[in-house]
């Protein structure tokens, strides 16, 4: 949060004192929340998290943990019951404030405190000041540095450093001097690397950022429009968008803008305007705050995405756009930017957490499928010792006793080839024969369970690369807690088990109304209740990828193993047709169809089938083989990992996953998407009876087939 979104913030916090504190809460360890009355309640939330730091009034705050922290308690023990009657900013618009709290009654003063909240990224704090400025307590302990201060218990508060004081003077000067600022820092820094190591190897900081540096109350989003309206390319090294600046000195690079190769190149007049355009940008900023009109945005990037939160509306990236509150509060608009940003950093963070855990989870999988692959290949070589007993028990006359080896004759090879068996002295030849005839059986043994541990173990394997493929597909926390839940059931992530308990898997409608209650006709016993709803409606609000075919047909992609088994075993008709890429974790689709007798169009095979080949593992491939059969040849194991499934009558489309040659998506019931480009090619089909696939099963699903 910069100084400017900052002082708009306590404006509107400003309107509302003075205010009671009727509650404090700290819902999360650098998150409180003050609850004011004011003649209606309000929330203040004050986030000291080094990543998001921030102070805003939100309708709705995080939920507390059943018992408080110390430093919560503390606060509710010098706060609450007093008037919160002032919230004043650092000088210059720093991104520090302290609120200012009174208590009723005739020891009012002694009884002052203050609660500097310091909104400075990395050392983001809140510290509770006594009326005489010793601190309480802060809710990030730090003792002092080398030369920095100390906000311990019984320590004297000292703000952070002055900020760099906010320029004053003619647009025009002040233009020029700050873009030759960035001239000279950059000069600076490539004297500091020397001649050697300066070339190429660090490159200078961005124009933006050299003016932010001159100007920090700007923040990010307004240096950059500064820089734009100036006609300045805010990416551009600092020195070369000080060119534009300077008419007379000579500069051999590329300019960032206008024409020439050089400042020598530009007239000094539209220097003089680009300088000028800087100044007024910024002083008309920082004059509007000072008399607090502030009209503030968030930016918008064309996916939709809050990319950036201003004080003052800026230009938003190509095909993005800005978005102003309604009533003009900055603090809802703060609540909206900062609520999508947290839910993008939790998203991030558990994508990193699941990402690890799939990774040694199948890192393991492949070594333990490794050394028993290596026990199968052990076990295979048994069969030598039946021979050795059968050789030893037909020819037992011509073995001398005591010998330690004997030669004989071996009948199975058609040559008439010889054999040397190894013996035991101390034994006949019927108990060499014998002990032979025992290691065989062993290893026979052991050849039939190592055989069904490395059916296991590529199971395993295949299930947690199709989970790897989910997560590269998930796109929201709720996916990613899907998987996260999923994890937690099969074993893998103990962490998320508090995930596994939260019902039914997404996708599917409620239970009952299972396979078991078909009726000879193709309805379901039932027909009104929630499962045979989900059948022919698909599930509404169920979460899964749904697109549009060429006539109509809807079509459904599973984005997580409960999806992919919820399609299966409670919204698929039999009459359904039910496609998946072959042998690859991938998503099972549906193609819906209106009852028993009709029948798929190609062309609607075609859209499904590349629905099929995109959100599967095999999506970068030129070309995709895609079985499809109906949803009634489809069962899953009983006790089968999710996603998994059997199915049999299989036929198969090879199609090309261009995501150009999708079908459209429905955006009424699936945000965004990717829209339906040029149409598909017949592709090539072939028929036959079902064929072994072994996906996994998560946005893309399990499926083996059986044999018919």
């Amino acid at each position: 949060m910069n100084g400017l979104v900052l002082a708009a913030v306590l404006k509107e916090l400003g309107e509302l004192l003075p205010a009671r504190v009727e509650r404090v809460y700290q819902p999360e360890a650098h998150v409180l929340v003050l609850r004011l009355y004011a003649g209606r309640t309000v929330h203040l939330l004050i986030g000291a998290d080094p990543h998001l730091p921030r102070l805003h009034l939100t309708p709705r705050p995080p939920a507390n943990p059943p018992s408080p922290p110390a430093f919560c308690m503390l606060l509710r023990k010098h706060l609450e019951g007093s008037r919160l009657v002032a919230a004043r900013q650092g000088p210059d618009f720093d991104r520090w404030v302290r609120l200012d709290f009174a208590a009723p009654g005739p020891d009012e003063p002694a009884r002052r405190r203050h609660l500097a909240v310091e909104l400075l990224d990395r050392r983001a704090n809140a510290i509770l000041v006594d009326g005489e400025g010793r601190i309480l307590d802060a809710l990030r302990r730090l003792p002092a540095g080398a030369g920095g201060r100390s906000l311990l218990p019984g320590s004297a508060y000292e703000p952070p450093p002055a900020p760099t004081p906010l320029p004053d003077g003619d647009p025009e000067t002040l233009g020029r001097r700050w873009l030759e600022a960035l001239a000279e820092a950059d000069a600076d820094a490539d004297a500091a690397r020397g001649p050697a190591e300066g070339q190429g190897r660090s490159r200078p900081r961005p124009a933006w950022r050299r003016l932010l540096e001159q100007v920090p109350a700007l923040g990010r989003e307004l240096a950059r429009e500064a820089l734009q309206r100036a006609g300045i390319d805010p990416d551009a090294p600092g020195a070369v968008a000080a060119g534009t600046a300077d008419g007379g000195q000579e500069d051999h690079r590329e300019p960032s803008v206008g024409q020439g190769t050089g400042a020598s190149a530009r007239p000094p007049a539209a220097a003089d305007r680009r300088a000028a355009a800087l100044g007024e940008a910024v002083l008309g900023w920082l004059d509007a705050a000072r008399r607090g009109r502030f009209d503030p945005v968030v930016v918008r990037d064309a996916a939709g995405r809050a990319v950036a939160l201003a004080a003052f509306p800026v230009s938003p990236p190509p095909g993005g756009r800005v978005e102003r509150d309604g009533d003009g509060r900055v603090s809802a608009l703060c609540d909206r930017f900062y609520r999508e940003r947290r839910e993008e950093l939790a998203r991030q963070r558990l994508r990193r957490e699941l990402e690890q855990l799939v990774r040694e989870a199948l890192d393991r999988a492949r070594r333990r499928l490794q050394a028993r692959e290596g026990d199968l290949a052990r076990a295979e070589e048994a069969e030598p010792y039946r021979l050795y007993g059968e050789l030893l028990t037909a020819f037992a006359a011509q073995v001398p006793r005591g010998a330690r080896q004997v030669e004989l004759p071996n009948y199975y090879d058609p040559e008439g080839g010889t054999v040397v068996i190894p013996l035991d002295p101390a034994l006949s030849p019927q108990e060499n024969a014998q002990r032979y005839f025992r290691r065989y059986q062993k290893a026979k043994r052991g050849r039939q369970q190592a055989a069904e541990l490395v059916a296991a173990a590529r199971e395993e394997v295949a299930y947690l690369e199709s989970v790897e493929h989910a997560l590269a597909e998930a796109t929201s926390v709720g996916d990613l807690e899907a998987t996260a839940a999923e994890l937690a059931e099969q074993g893998y992530a103990p962490a998320f088990a508090h995930l596994a308990g939260r019902g039914a898997p997404a996708g599917g409608a409620p239970a009952g109304g299972g396979a078991g209650s078909r009726v000879p006709d193709g309805s379901r016993a039932g027909a009104g209740g929630p499962a045979a709803r989900a059948r022919r409606t698909g599930g509404e609000g169920d979460g899964f990828l749904r697109y549009r075919g060429p006539g109509g047909e809807l079509i459904l992609a599973g984005r997580n193993n409960r999806q992919n088994d919820a399609l299966v075993t409670r919204v698929a008709n039999p009459w359904d047709i039910w496609l998946h890429a072959r042998e690859v974790p991938g998503s099972h689709v549906l193609l819906r169809l209106p009852h028993r007798e009709a029948a798929p169009s190609p062309a609607a095979l075609e859209a499904a089938a590349r629905v099929a080949a995109y959100h599967s593992k095999a999506r970068w491939s030129g070309r995709v083989a895609v079985d499809y059969t109906e949803a009634r040849h489809v069962r899953k194991p009983k006790g089968a990992r999710p996603g998994f499934v059997r199915y049999e009558h299989a036929r198969t489309l090879f199609v090309a996953p261009d995501p150009q040659g999708l079908p459209p998506r429905i955006e009424a019931l699936a945000a965004g998407g990717d829209a339906s480009g040029q149409p598909p090619q017949r592709p090539g089909a072939r028929g036959g009876a079902a064929r072994s696939a072994h996906g996994g099963g998560a946005v893309p699903g399990a499926a083996e087939g059986a044999q018919a």
